[in-house]
């Protein structure tokens, strides 16, 4: 089994991914949430890093993933920059496993519209999207503002199980970022290649 570590701003966001991918790769991959006690801006301090190299130490990952938001468009060069150069140290501070970036276009939120089918049904809503959710400037604001006034409102929480929902291969044909980031993943294992 390929040992795939996970990293995130926050835990709904690694078990949200784990959840997206189990159902391609559960069968030759086993998935766990590393350095959980560490959430948001915290990504960036010294302690962050030094977790990374101690937990990737005492567990041999093959693969470490790491999610992150951007908070602005891939046009905005700075940023992109910024979370390029957090990756790059993660990739110095973990200990012999290969690590793959999925950089979230303003937030991991987004991913849902590109099958609205499980959020719609959840919520009584009826809310449609057509484009890349690449394109969409802060998504979870929008899912919380379509179901205000619906008899279940969208929390954060929510989204590790909406993700367990989305049909991937809708998934990944709408979503640039997404499609970006198992390219990447693809390349990191020969036997991503014939289920990915």
């Amino acid at each position: 089994m390929i040992k795939i570590g996970v990293i995130g701003e926050d835990p709904n966001d690694t078990t949200a991914i784990q959840n997206l991918l189990r159902p391609k790769l559960g069968a030759i991959a086993n998935f766990k949430t590393i350095c959980k006690n560490i959430r948001g801006c915290h990504l960036d301090s010294p302690k962050f890093y030094k977790t990374v190299g101690a937990e990737t130490k005492s567990t041999s990952y093959d693969i470490l993933i790491c999610i992150r938001d951007l908070d602005a468009f891939k046009s905005e060069s700075a940023k992109v920059l910024e979370r390029q150069n957090w990756h790059k140290k993660i990739k110095d501070a973990a200990n012999g496993c290969s690590t793959v970036l999925l950089l979230n276009i303003w937030e991991l939120e987004a991913i849902i519209f590109a099958d609205l089918i499980p959020f719609n049904k959840r919520y009584g809503v009826s809310l449609s999207f057509a484009g890349d959710p690449s394109s969409l400037k802060d998504p979870k604001e929008r899912l919380k503002s379509e179901t205000r006034k619906a008899k279940r409102k969208y929390v954060e929480s929510d989204c590790k199980e909406l993700f367990s929902e989305l049909d991937f291969d809708k998934v990944t044909s709408r979503c640039a970022f997404f499609k970006d980031f198992l390219e990447d993943l693809r390349s990191r294992h020969k036997s991503f290649k014939a289920v990915i």
